[in-house]
């Protein structure tokens, strides 16, 4: 299990039924989510995404947002977050500096789609995780999960890269910065005994 997917693994056994997410009117269980997960990986694979392949996204705050932190390490991909007050050019920059091959896009940010597949080389798909209708030519994440069977998990762990993280850069052009599952994890386990320690 990966660095992520294992907090879900434990969920899933020790409180199914609990909410894990709220966005909007629409709330979500830890099983309902699991159930998710598997599907929306299985769809980033069929999309040509490989084990060691990096899935950026762009977009808001959202439940959705939260599964792809699951579901892209699930897939054995890696993710990269693109900052949301880039102006395209950075998000550009990004994209191609990461090599990332898919993004993934909201409302917000979903008529940059078509500009970016243009100019970013590595870039192969787009897919629209929001909640309109997504914009032309640009494949919907609901209809993906709808029509992909669940994969096993691509068991990545310790030194395999997690994501690719980004500076603001405000003095130059921004830093990616690699962190592993390992490092991922042990950041996790640090703000736990943090908090434990001030309750």
């Amino acid at each position: 299990m990966t660095s992520m997917t294992l907090n879900l693994h434990r969920a899933v056994q020790q409180r199914p039924n609990e909410v894990a997410t709220i966005f909007s009117k629409r709330k979500k269980t830890w099983s309902e989510i699991y159930e998710r997960v598997p599907r929306f990986a299985a769809a980033l694979r069929q999309l040509g995404i490989e084990r060691g392949d990096c899935v950026a996204i762009l977009a808001l705050n959202s439940d959705v947002y939260f599964e792809s932190f699951l579901a892209v390490p699930w897939a054995g991909a890696a993710i990269v977050p693109l900052n949301t007050r880039w102006a395209t050019s950075e998000i550009a920059y990004g994209i191609n500096d990461s090599e990332s091959k898919l993004l993934l896009i909201d409302d917000a940010f979903a008529a940059a789609a078509g500009e970016l597949l243009e100019t970013c080389p590595a870039l192969q798909n787009c897919v629209f995780i929001g909640e309109n209708a997504p914009p032309g030519g640009v494949a919907d994440l609901r209809d993906l999960i709808n029509k992909a069977p669940a994969m096993e998990e691509d068991l990545r762990a310790g030194s395999d890269l997690f994501g690719i993280f980004y500076t603001s850069g405000t003095t130059a052009q921004p830093k990616g910065v690699r962190l592993s599952h390992t490092n991922v994890w042990s950041s996790a386990v640090g703000v736990r005994r943090r908090a434990k320690v001030r309750s």
